[in-house]
C-alpha cells in the first residue's frame, strides 16, 4: 500500500501561514491538550520520529495524523483550519444527519436537528430555489421580488414541497412551525458563505460596493507625507435660497436657486482643506473644478475688490494664503469621483499636463472610497448650513425642513455673507484640535512640518511660468473672428458677452471667419489670451472693452449677472409695458399723413416718438389707461384733428417729433 498523502510532510502549506490560536486563552487541562496538540503537530512536520513525538506531547501517531487531516481542511473562510482544529470541541464541518426524522404531527422541532440539510440531500433542486429566491444576482422578470421576506419564502417552500409529494406526516409538514426557523437559520447562515453575493442580495448596490473598503489589505500609496494626495468632491447645499450678488457698479441682483453647491479640496494627511469655491450651477462644471484647484494651488490676494465666487478673498483661510513656501504647492495624487465634470478633458488634460500628478477617479456616490473630504462636509454642513431656516434637511423625514422656498424668499442671503460664513467653517475645521492629529490642530501639524526640516514634508512648487500664466485654471473657448471691411468694422473675438481684440487682430483683416481658441482667466474675465486654430500663431493677450479696463469680475460672477440679468431685463420692460408703442405709432402715422411728410419718414418719426414716449411715460398715465378699460390707441385717436400741434397731443414727449427726422 502506498504512503498517505498526509504522510508527505513536504506537500503540505508551510506551518508559519497557518492560522494560529493563542493557548493563553484556555485554561486547566483544555490549555495543556492544546499545547500538547500543537506540539505534536510541528514535531511531525518538522521531521521527528513518532516515538519521539509520543514522548514528548503524549499523543500516539494514529491520533497525530487524525489531528494533521483536521488541520488541512478547508473552513468557510476559505483558508486551511489550521491549529484552529486543534481546539477542544471545535466542529470543522456542518452537522450531518442520518438518522430519519420521527416526529408527531403538531409538536414542536424538538429532535430535529439537521433535519433541513437532509432535506436538502433528498430535493437538491429545492435547495437551488432557496438559493436562487433569497439571494437573486439579477431579476428575470418584472414581476419577481427583489428582496423575499423570510415568511413569503417559507410559503413557496412549503408549496414547492407539497407540489413534489411530501407527506403531512414527514418533516417539516407535521410540525407546529413547518421548518420556518429551521429555513430562517440556513438564510442566515448564507452571510459567511457567500458575504458579496448576500451583501448585494439583500442590502444593495450601494452596500455590496462599500466591502471593497476596509479588506485588511495595506494601501498602494501610503499616505506619508503632506500634500501627497489630496481629495477633490463636491457637496450639494441643501437650503432654498436668494442669493443677492452685488455687480461691479453696485447694484444688487438676486439670483433664486433650490440647491448650489460647494467645491473643496482637502489635504489627506493632515484633513486639511486646502481650497474651496462656490459653484452657482445646476451641476458643477468643469470651470468649477479647475476653479477648486487653483484655489488650493495660486493663493487669493485677500482683500480683493472682486466679486468672485472664489472663497479666502476677504480673510486669509487656506494654507496657501498664511504660509509663504506653500504658494504654487503641488500634489502628486488628486483623488475625485467619475462625475462627467471631473472627467472632461479640460479637466483631465490640463491636471496632468500642468500639475504632473495621477489622477485617481473612483466611482460616483461611493462616499467610502474619499471618506476624508465627506467627513469634512458632514461636519461643515451639521455645524451650518443645516441650521439655516432655509435648510432641505438630511431628507425627506428631517424636522427641520419647514417651508424652505418661503424662507428662501423671506430671507435673503447676499452673497458675502455666504462666503464670511463658509470662511468661518473653513477656519473652524483647519484651526480644532483633533483626535487624529493627537489632539492638535490640522493647521498647527502642517506648520510644525513646515518648520521641522527633518519631517516628511517636501516643497514641490511648480514652475515661475506656470504660476505666472496657470493656463490650467483658464476657461477655453472656440470662437471665429468677426469684423466687416466695408463698414469699417475691425476684427475680434466675442466671448460671452464680451468683445476682445489686440493690435495684432484688429489690424489683420484677413482674419476675418479664422477660429481663436481663447484662454480666459476663471479669476479675471479681463484676462485673455488667443492662440490662430488654422496655422497655431499665438497671438498674445487679448483686451477686453474698455468700460470693463478697472472692473474686476470672474468669469463665473460675469455668466451668473449676464444669465440673470437678462430675465430681470425682460422683467423690468415688462412693468414699463414697452409693448404699448403700437397704438401710438397708429395715431402718430395718421396725424403726420396730414402734414405733406411722405410715406416712408412718417413711419421712421411715428416710430421713433412711440418708442420714446413708450420709455418716458410715467407709470401712473399708463395705468390711468388700463383702469378705464380704454386703450390709448383710440383716445390718441378720438383727439388727433387736422392741424393740431404734435406738442399738444404726445405731452410725455419733451422735444419737438420732428427733430428726430427730416427728409434729407
Amino acid at each position: 500500500m502506498g504512503r498517505s498523502r498526509f504522510s508527505k510532510r513536504s506537500s503540505i502549506l508551510p506551518v508559519a501561514e497557518w492560522p494560529a490560536v493563542d493557548v493563553e486563552c484556555f485554561v486547566g487541562e483544555d490549555k495543556i491538550l492544546v499545547a500538547n496538540r500543537i506540539q505534536a503537530i510541528r514535531m511531525y512536520l518538522a521531521g521527528q520520529p513518532h516515538t519521539q513525538i509520543a514522548a514528548d506531547s503524549g499523543i500516539i501517531r494514529s491520533e497525530v495524523h487524525r489531528l494533521l487531516k483536521r488541520c488541512c481542511q478547508v473552513a468557510a473562510d476559505g483558508r486551511i483550519w489550521g491549529f484552529r482544529a486543534l481546539a477542544p470541541n471545535m466542529h470543522i464541518k456542518n452537522y450531518e444527519r442520518t438518522a430519519p426524522v420521527v416526529c408527531v404531527t403538531g409538536e414542536a422541532n424538538n429532535g430535529s436537528t439537521g433535519a433541513l440539510g437532509q432535506l436538502f440531500e433528498r430535493y437538491p433542486m429545492l435547495q437551488k430555489l432557496v438559493h436562487e429566491l433569497y439571494l437573486p444576482r439579477e431579476p428575470k422578470n418584472k414581476f419577481q421580488d427583489v428582496r423575499m421576506r423570510i415568511c413569503d419564502l417559507h410559503n413557496k417552500f412549503i408549496r414547492w414541497l407539497e407540489e413534489h409529494g411530501l407527506q403531512p406526516n414527514e418533516w417539516p409538514l407535521s410540525t407546529k412551525t413547518e421548518g420556518l426557523e429551521a429555513l430562517r437559520s440556513y438564510c442566515n447562515s448564507l452571510s459567511s458563505r457567500y458575504p458579496e453575493q448576500w451583501v448585494r442580495a439583500r442590502a444593495g448596490d450601494q452596500a455590496a460596493a462599500r466591502l471593497t473598503v476596509g479588506r485588511g489589505i495595506e494601501p498602494i500609496v501610503p499616505t506619508m507625507r503632506a500634500f501627497n494626495a489630496v481629495q477633490l468632491d463636491f457637496h450639494k447645499v441643501d437650503s432654498a435660497s436668494m442669493i443677492s450678488i452685488t455687480n461691479p457698479f453696485g447694484v444688487e441682483i438676486k439670483v433664486p436657486l433650490p440647491r448650489w453647491y460647494i467645491g473643496a479640496i482637502v489635504e489627506e494627511r493632515y484633513d486639511l482643506i486646502i481650497g474651496a469655491v462656490l459653484a452657482l450651477e445646476i451641476n458643477p462644471s468643469a470651470d468649477s473644478v479647475l476653479e477648486t484647484i487653483e484655489s488650493a494651488i495660486i493663493p487669493l490676494v485677500a482683500g480683493s475688490k472682486s466679486c468672485a465666487l472664489a472663497i479666502g478673498l476677504g480673510n486669509k483661510v487656506f494654507p496657501n494664503q498664511m504660509f509663504e513656501q506653500l504658494a504654487g504647492q503641488g500634489f502628486s495624487i488628486l483623488r475625485m469621483d467619475n462625475g462627467w465634470s471631473n472627467v472632461a478633458f479640460d479637466v483631465i488634460d490640463n491636471v496632468v499636463d500642468t500639475i504632473g500628478c495621477a489622477v485617481h477617479l473612483g466611482p460616483v456616490k461611493a462616499w467610502w472610497g474619499r471618506d476624508t473630504i465627506e467627513r469634512v462636509f458632514g461636519q461643515t454642513t451639521r455645524s451650518g448650513l443645516q441650521r439655516s431656516p432655509c435648510t432641505y434637511g438630511s431628507g425627506p423625514s428631517d424636522s427641520r425642513k419647514n417651508n424652505p422656498e418661503q424662507n428662501a424668499v423671506a430671507f435673503e442671503l447676499k452673497l458675502s455673507d455666504i462666503t464670511s460664513a463658509l470662511e468661518h467653517q473653513i477656519l473652524l475645521q483647519n484651526s480644532s484640535p483633533t483626535g487624529a492629529l493627537m489632539m492638535c490642530s490640522p493647521m498647527d501639524a502642517l506648520a510644525a512640518a513646515i518648520d521641522n526640516y527633518g519631517s516628511t514634508f517636501i516643497p514641490s512648487p511648480l514652475p515661475a511660468t506656470t504660476q505666472e500664466l496657470p493656463l490650467l485654471m483658464y476657461h477655453t473657448d472656440i470662437v471665429t473672428v468677426r469684423g466687416n471691411r466695408k463698414k469699417g468694422e475691425r476684427p475680434y473675438a466675442k466671448v460671452g458677452p464680451w468683445r476682445y481684440t489686440n493690435e495684432i487682430i484688429s489690424s489683420d483683416f484677413a482674419l476675418i471667419g479664422q477660429h481663436l481658441k481663447i484662454y480666459s482667466s476663471l479669476r479675471d474675465a479681463r484676462i485673455a489670451y488667443a492662440v490662430c486654430v488654422e496655422t497655431g500663431e499665438v497671438l498674445g493677450k487679448l483686451l477686453p472693452p474698455n468700460r470693463w479696463q478697472e472692473v474686476e469680475i470672474s468669469w463665473s460672477v460675469r455668466s451668473i449677472l449676464n444669465r440673470e440679468g437678462t430675465h430681470h431685463r425682460r422683467k423690468a420692460r415688462r412693468e414699463m409695458h414697452s409693448d404699448d408703442w403700437a397704438g401710438t405709432l397708429a395715431t402718430a402715422t395718421a396725424i403726420e399723413g396730414t402734414n405733406g411728410m411722405n410715406k416712408a419718414n412718417v413711419r421712421k418719426t411715428a416710430l421713433a416718438v412711440a418708442k420714446a414716449a413708450a420709455k418716458q411715460a410715467p407709470q401712473s398715465h399708463l395705468n390711468e389707461h388700463e383702469s378705464n378699460g380704454t386703450p390709448s390707441v383710440r383716445r390718441d385717436r378720438e383727439a388727433a384733428q387736422p392741424g393740431s400741434s404734435m406738442q399738444s397731443l404726445f405731452l410725455d414727449v419733451p422735444f419737438n417729433i420732428k427733430s428726430l427726422h427730416q427728409p434729407e
